[in-house]
């Protein structure tokens, strides 16, 4: 099994606004498919500056090389670390490098908004 070399292209954050202290943040985490035996990749994140303490978060199959994260109670500045590593029948390869981001605060206008409104912004990471 290769090590995957954790290759960060983009976070891509979609809010959805509401009249409450929390949004829901989605966040779809892409990287960089190093590994040619996979048959999942395995996605674990956790949350603050320079966390440590990972709980998985999904799978995705063979050559897929993005996951999506909802946070549906996102305060929004919320930092998060994400890490990937590939499966198959052989066992498992070591965990990649960890990435953090940072998700965008939205602050309301004081008359609100009209429902439905959801903003996205891409952040890329180096």
């Amino acid at each position: 099994m290769k090590k995957i070399i954790f290759t960060f292209i983009a976070f891509l954050f979609s809010i959805s606004l509401a009249q409450a202290a929390t949004q829901t943040a989605t966040w779809n985490v892409a990287w960089k498919d190093n590994s040619t035996n996979e048959t999942s990749f395995a996605v674990e994140g956790c949350t603050g500056a320079n966390c440590t303490t990972f709980t998985a978060l999904g799978t995705v199959g063979a050559n897929v090389t993005s996951f999506t994260f909802v946070d549906s109670a996102d305060p929004g500045l919320t930092v998060r670390g994400f890490r990937v590593r590939a499966v198959n029948a052989d066992g498992v390869s070591a965990w990649s490098n960890v990435v953090y981001a940072t998700s965008p605060k939205i602050v309301l206008p004081p008359d609100g908004v009209p429902s439905g409104v959801v903003v996205t912004i891409t952040v890329t990471v180096p």
